[in-house]
């Protein structure tokens, strides 16, 4: 316990660098020279704690904050988005009562016709298969009541 204080009153070459790897050894309260009281120890340490529980406290307000932040822009972006819609729809309304049945018609025919050409509207249902064959017309008689067949 006490070898730090031999090896520095020794006169040896590297006597100072043994002292310095020796009080690394030893445990901390014993190289205590006594000054300090017990209780100022535990405030220091209670201190610490406190130090330490104050910088998660700012980094965990930090975060809320920064996410308080992204929420506000998603709001921001979403109320545009909205209003975007709105205009669309205003639009819309406005062509819409300025056009006559007819064109509206023709409007949608084309659409359509653009849509089969380039292949963005399929021709038959998806899961049903092409006939091969035509298909043939069976003419049936109609079933009168009381007679069997």
């Amino acid at each position: 316990m006490a070898g730090d204080l031999f090896v520095r009153n020794m006169d040896w070459p590297g006597a100072e660098e043994l002292v310095a790897r020796l009080r690394k050894t030893i445990d901390p309260a014993l190289l205590n020279d006594g000054d300090e009281s017990p209780e100022l120890v535990a405030a220091q340490q209670q201190m610490q704690a406190m130090q330490a529980e104050m910088s998660q406290m700012a980094a965990m307000l930090q975060n809320v904050e920064q996410s308080i932040e992204n929420r506000e822009v998603e709001i921001k972006e979403f109320d545009a988005k909205v209003k975007a819609y709105e205009a669309e729809t205003r639009r819309l309304a406005a062509v819409q009562n300025s056009m006559q049945p007819e064109q509206i018609q023709d409007i949608v025919m084309g659409t359509i016709a653009g849509m089969i050409t380039s292949g963005d509207l399929v021709a038959e249902m998806p899961g049903q298969e092409l006939m091969q064959e035509p298909v043939q017309e069976t003419i049936q008689e109609p079933i009168q009541p009381g007679v069997m067949q």
